[in-house]
């Protein structure tokens, strides 16, 4: 496959009658602009005649028309440019650290140097060449869009960095920049940067043109530059005209070309938000309308496929949630101002994504990288972190009135860049409050959330058990039953993040396999098995068989059957028992037709470090405190080595990571525990039984007993009859503080009986 969109007619077997039509079409209007077909671009003088008859009647000549755009400024756009002082004043208010870091990247953009990805301080020159990898140094050629293998970086370099670059984002930062201090320097330098860009790149011409989605995110980047400098100067008629020029181009184009075959995900969706703004902002103009109501009915048509009952995403990638949730934001609030209607599924999809964000959310804010992480946004309205959910949260309780949005932290100006004075003053008069519960399972995503508190030093572990995405499942990772652990308030035991796409397929690989997760291996082999940068071979589907939560204590049980699929067909699952004062214990058991090894391990984040204790103990220290993960089976060997996360796309960093391995069995099980700081655990011991184990964690006052399976074991002072089981005892005492039960039918405690 060459760019990523022709398709051999061997691609085409077992497709419908209307996908082949359809690519069909794509196709032959492919072939007609590389013979000439829409490849010029519309001079303001023939602008005139693509407005509709009634604009003609009422403008009367193009440059009229320009100045009525122009004067308009903000007012009807979204809600924070009604009145742009007075959203500059409430930013400085609001978010004073945001608005010097939007001044600083301005700052930076003004000097050549962009922040791409996840890398700091690019330089991309005074003068942008705009189909150059400022990385590797690699110019992507000019010759038609669909003639360009984008996937390839010994053509292009990384396509990715080509485009961030492209997508013009960091022009609406300039955009702000000037609006917060007055800069003429800021408004100048985007004036200049889209005119360079229009002469650089002709319509049809160059990388820039070949991904939809990309045409779609830079024309969305373009009105919100047009709609923020307003009737500024330097954003003259002349320029104006041309840039509407290429906005009907791309409009077009994004019609003409949508991912609905190709890319069905976030890919699609979004070229149907830049039909819907573009339909909405140049109403004016033949095909606007169309343009809309397709958008909009692709967003409305898409919504309940791409976002689950449950609220989770159905790639199973919460970078491409945040994505999903940031459109229907816009395609919400735009819908609302500009014409004046709300539909109720979007603004309940919004609270239900919103919901799955609060729960998976760190005490900072941040959300785990589960699946691919493209290290993109919307647009970046403010100084905070990508990985940082709040502002979407902020939002979120602007549209709901719901007050434990505000949970995790005050909003940013991202709010009011979006929001009416009125909506914001709402949401500021909220008093924040904390979600109800402790933990929740989110079942058509199979998303776990075990949590002791809310408050910024509190410990939340999420777990994926739910199917391994959608089709092809390209934004997946070989996650299944994986976990994320963040302890204290401090990121622990981490997803390793995404890295890159294509430039190194070894390294792309290498951060979708099991063994760099938190997860386990048999005999090396990952849950899932890739087959290319965005398909998948063989496919772990995971599901959880139970989930029971207490005050004091949660129980998870999960399988997949990534590995019957193995020559050894071994079934697999993870128990945990999570005691809530800051205990989890681990269970992870196979049953194979021949004998395998069974390997679990840990992803370290960086800035953690470890401390190899004893020969089954390690000590985890980060700034919140130690913390100790325990590998106390008598045939299990733990071992510590250096490894890799990826915080954002584009770069990776070592971090340690542990792994622990067990002897090659047919039949086997590895116990882990990890305890939080505060605990202050003497001894860790497993005991097997019939039936399955018991772990015992003996502490400073109690002893806790965790069982996995029935217990009837002479001498123990435990006796079960459950599929697990957990007692805390007092130490030295026959006293038992708590205790929980499992599919329990007896439980028992020197001789007293706590069920039934």
């Amino acid at each position: 496959m060459n760019s990523g969109r022709r398709t051999s007619v061997a691609a085409l077997r077992g497709r419908s009658l209307q996908e082949i039509g359809f690519r069909g079409v794509q196709a032959a209007s492919a072939a007609l602009e590389r013979l000439g077909l829409d490849r010029r671009e519309i001079a303001p003088s023939r602008l005139f005649q693509h407005l509709t008859a009634d604009a003609q009647r009422r403008h009367q000549t193009i440059d009229r028309w320009a100045a009525a755009f122009r004067s308009r400024g903000g007012t009807g756009f979204l809600g924070g440019l009604d009145d742009p002082l007075a959203t500059v004043a409430r930013c400085r208010h609001l978010d004073r650290a945001g608005c010097d870091v939007v001044i600083s990247r301005a700052e930076r953009a003004l000097d050549g140097r962009l922040d791409i990805l996840g890398l700091s301080d690019v330089e991309i020159g005074s003068t942008v060449d705009w189909h150059r990898d400022p990385v590797l140094d690699v110019r992507a050629p000019l010759r038609h869009w669909s003639r360009i293998p984008y996937l390839n970086p010994g053509v292009v370099g990384d396509h990715k960095r080509i485009w961030e670059v492209n997508r013009h984002q960091w022009l609406v930062t300039l955009c702000q920049a000037w609006l917060l201090t007055g800069d003429d320097r800021h408004a100048s330098a985007v004036a200049a940067a889209l005119r360079s860009w229009m002469d650089q790149n002709p319509p049809k011409v160059g990388v820039n043109w070949a991904s939809s989605l990309e045409v779609a995110l830079r024309a969305i980047s373009w009105l919100w530059c047009l709609r923020l400098l307003g009737p500024c100067p330097h954003l003259h008629g002349a320029l104006v005209a041309r840039m509407v020029g290429h906005l009907l181009l791309s409009a077009r184009h994004i019609a003409r070309n949508l991912s609905t075959y190709f890319s069905p995900n976030t890919h699609l969706t979004g070229e149907a938000l830049a039909l819907f703004y573009l339909g909405t902002e140049l109403a004016e103009f033949r095909g606007a309308a169309r343009w809309r109501d397709t958008g909009r009915r692709i967003l409305l048509e898409q919504l309940p496929i791409h976002v689950r009952a449950d609220g989770t995403y159905f790639e199973q990638s919460t970078w491409y949630h945040r994505y999903t949730f940031d459109f229907y934001l816009h395609f919400h609030l735009l819908e609302q101002r500009a014409h004046a209607t709300v539909h109720p599924g979007v603004a309940d999809a919004l609270r239900r994504m919103a919901e799955v964000l609060q729960w998976i959310a760190r005490p900072d804010g941040s959300m785990p990288l589960i699946g691919d992480d493209d290290g993109g946004r919307l647009l970046f309205l403010d100084g905070r972190m990508p990985t940082d959910v709040r502002p979407a949260l902020a939002n979120a309780a602007a549209i709901t009135g719901d007050p434990t949005f505000l949970a995790a932290g005050a909003p940013s100006q991202e709010l009011v860049w979006l929001f009416s004075r009125d909506a914001v003053d709402r949401v500021l008069a909220l008093t924040p409050k904390h979600p109800a519960g402790l933990s929740r399972h989110f079942p058509n995503g199979g998303v776990v959330v075990l949590r002791d508190g809310w408050g910024p030093r509190s410990s939340v572990m999420t777990v994926d058990a739910g199917p391994h995405g959608t089709a092809s499942g390209g934004h997946a990772h070989a996650d299944s039953l994986c976990f994320d652990l963040c302890v204290g308030g401090m990121a622990l035991l981490v997803d390793p993040g995404t890295c890159e796409y294509t430039v190194h397929p070894e390294t792309r690989d290498r951060f979708r396999h099991t063994a760099v997760h938190n997860g386990a291996t048999l005999g090396g082999a990952s849950s899932s098995e890739v087959r290319g940068p965005f398909t998948w071979g063989r496919r772990a589907e995971a599901r959880v068989e139970r989930f029971l939560s207490t005050p004091e204590a949660d129980y998870f049980r999960g399988s997949h059957d990534g590995f019957t699929q193995l020559p050894q067909r071994a079934t697999y699952a993870r128990s945990l028992f999570y005691v809530r004062e800051g205990l989890w214990v681990l269970r992870d058991e196979f049953v194979a037709e021949s004998a395998v090894s069974c390997e679990v391990h840990f992803q370290c984040d960086r800035g953690v470090d470890v401390a190899l204790t004893t020969a089954g103990t390690v000590e985890l220290l980060a700034d919140g405190g130690h913390c100790r993960l325990w590998a106390p089976d008598a045939t299990s060997y733990l071992s510590v080595e250096t490894g890799e996360v990826s915080p954002l796309f584009g770069v990776a960093h070592p971090a340690w990571h542990i792994r622990v391995a067990g002897p090659s069995a047919r039949r086997g099980a590895v116990h882990t525990v990890i305890a939080a700081p505060a605990l202050d655990v003497r001894d860790v011991a497993v005991t097997t039984t019939p039936g399955g184990a018991v772990v015992t964690i003996t502490r400073e006052a109690v002893v806790d007993y965790v069982g996995f399976g029935p217990c009837d074991l002479e001498g123990h002072p435990v006796r079960a009859a459950a599929a697990a089981w957990w007692v805390q005892q007092e130490l030295g005492s026959s006293t038992v503080r708590r205790s929980l039960g499992v599919e329990c039918t007896e439980l028992r405690v020197s001789g007293s009986a706590l069920i039934p």
